[in-house]
């Protein structure tokens, strides 16, 4: 929401009676009009720190009422071992579940009373506790977040009161065919037991197992703190002392998984329809930005078109992959793949409209990161090891740039999934025709 502030220089009074308003203005002029005082609008400062234990702190300092932190514990999906698959997504579920001196019930009644809208999630590379409250209770919310972040529940048993949270959220992606065909791309871009291609949800991880992961990453080291309207100060002179009493360990460093391509396949009723994937390589970091605008380029043309496929595009710290996914009758998918291939070939050959592209990706990360939502675009940066700035300004891709990630695309081995009704589907080779 958009909250403006009008300075009034005559005096215009507006008194509100039951449901109607009544308005009353002045018409006598005043001797003497006083200046309008013009309130201190600083441009916002970013800061980052590194604490001697290891843990990061990124602070967009400015002056709001409102203010968002996120905290960040690095490490997600692609982390855990075989036994510990799904104990990212568990923790995240069980994550307003209390610590060793408080209750899951007083922690929520803590949350409430300061007014705080609180989520955690996770993903392949993180676990994230988000805040948004009134930025003069900063204080207090920093307290009660690294509270919950430096130990679990007094009682462990108690995270097993969350299991069913973390199963709806299993069941909700189970229950989604195009959540399934985003997950099988991954299988088929990294493989099936790679750190970001194997799976990210799963229902069954044991409590013990749950509790190794937790003890293995929740530690200062992986602590990424992102805050928006606070004091730096503020943050660094709360957060020091109580980060100071986290398990000490060693830092993660994220696994660099190579992109291989191939097909993934999983039968299942949906009716006589079919969802499938097809995605190609992203490559680490600033070097990601040419690919991001083929991206960009592709949905736009998709769109006008109308090119009935959903693009996405994952970016991870070693690299990520980008395309789109599309649902229909088997005999009907191969026209649709076919005018979206057929497009990403253009690209490759023309890529006009890429200056537009690049723009709107800027203006949009920039967007971003001028309001609350900058918290995520730090942690992200902070979790690839790069500056969130450098990595949101795309201007410098050139139309060339565009062109030749294009054609790296198209060169790379296709990733490929179906979900769903396997019989008449476009087979691999089919889609690797389309490339030629």
């Amino acid at each position: 929401m958009l909250v403006r502030n009008f300075t009034q220089k005559q005096i215009n009074a507006v008194f509100r009676s039951s449901n109607k308003f009544s308005v009353l203005v002045a018409t006598e002029e005043f001797p003497h009009t006083a200046p309008a005082t013009k309130k201190s609008t600083a441009a916002p400062v970013v800061t980052s720190t590194t604490l001697p234990n290891g843990a990061r702190l990124v602070v967009r300092q400015r002056e709001s009422p409102i203010a968002t932190i996120k905290f960040a514990i690095v490490g997600g999906s692609s982390v855990e071992t075989a036994a510990q698959k799904g104990a990212a997504q568990f923790l995240a579920a069980a994550a307003f579940s209390g610590d060793k001196n408080n209750t899951a019930a007083r922690t929520i009644k803590q949350l409430e009373k300061l007014g705080v809208k609180y989520s955690a999630s996770a993903d392949r590379e993180k676990i994230v506790y988000s805040a948004t409250f009134l930025a003069d209770q900063a204080e207090e919310v920093l307290k009660t977040y690294l509270s919950l972040l430096a130990s679990p529940p007094s009682d462990a048993d108690f995270l097993e009161e969350y299991r069913a949270a973390a199963k709806l959220a299993y069941d909700a992606v189970n229950a989604c065919p195009q959540a399934h065909a985003l997950e099988l791309v991954h299988e088929a871009a990294f493989g099936e037991t790679s750190p970001l291609g194997s799976a990210l949800y799963a229902s069954d991880v044991k409590l013990a197992e749950a509790l190794n992961y937790r003890n293995q990453q929740f530690v200062a080291s992986n602590v990424v703190i992102a805050a928006d309207g606070v004091s730096a100060d503020l943050v660094k002179s709360v957060a020091t002392p109580l980060l100071d009493v986290f398990p000490a360990g060693v830092a993660t460093k994220l696994p660099v998984t190579a992109y291989v391509g191939g097909e993934t396949k999983v039968r299942v009723d949906l009716h006589g329809r079919t969802q499938v994937a097809v995605a190609f390589p992203v490559p680490a970091g600033a070097a990601g930005k040419a690919t991001a605008v083929v991206q960009s380029l592709l949905a736009s043309r998709l769109a006008e078109k109308k090119v009935p496929v959903t693009p996405f595009i994952f970016s991870y710290s070693s690299g990520g992959i980008f395309g789109f996914t599309a649902k229909g009758k088997p005999c009907g998918l191969e026209a649709t793949l076919a005018a979206a291939l057929g497009e990403l070939k253009a690209i490759a050959g023309d890529a006009t409209g890429a200056d537009a592209a690049k723009t709107k990706i800027s203006v949009s990360n920039f967007e971003a990161l001028d309001s609350t939502a900058s918290t995520g675009k730090f942690v992200d940066a902070a979790v690839v090891g790069d500056a969130a700035v450098a990595l949101a300004d795309a201007r410098g891709v050139s139309v060339a740039d565009v062109t030749a990630a294009a054609k790296a695309a198209l060169k790379a081995t296709p990733s490929y999934a179906v979900y769903g009704t396997t019989a008449g589907v476009p087979s691999y080779s089919a889609v690797a025709k389309l490339l030629a």
